[in-house]
């Protein structure tokens, strides 16, 4: 069985699933990899709160918006990696 690719994503590239950015489109590509199953998202402990707060000051979030953009983000189960030199260095 083939390995799958894992990437290491921080909140620059989390935030544009869910607000309309230059780079939204490779964004969303990597997101929808993931959920088909082609690629792992690694991700830190911290990157759910970095998202949250980007939003959170978003002119186009409310509170609302903002929790259901968060229950989607949980939903996607990224594999999280404690910080180390390794994943730093990925």
């Amino acid at each position: 069985m083939a390995r799958r690719l894992k990437i290491v994503i921080d909140s620059s590239v989390a935030v544009k699933w869910f607000s309309e950015e230059e780079a939204t489109p490779a964004a969303l590509e990597l997101r929808e990899a993931h959920v088909k199953g082609h690629l792992a998202l690694i991700t830190t402990p911290l990157l759910a709160c970095e998202v949250a707060n980007a939003l959170r000051y978003n002119p186009d979030y409310d509170k609302n918006r903002l929790a259901e953009g968060m229950r989607h983000f949980c939903k996607l189960h990224p594999d999280e990696a404690q910080i180390d030199s390794h994943l730093l260095a990925r």
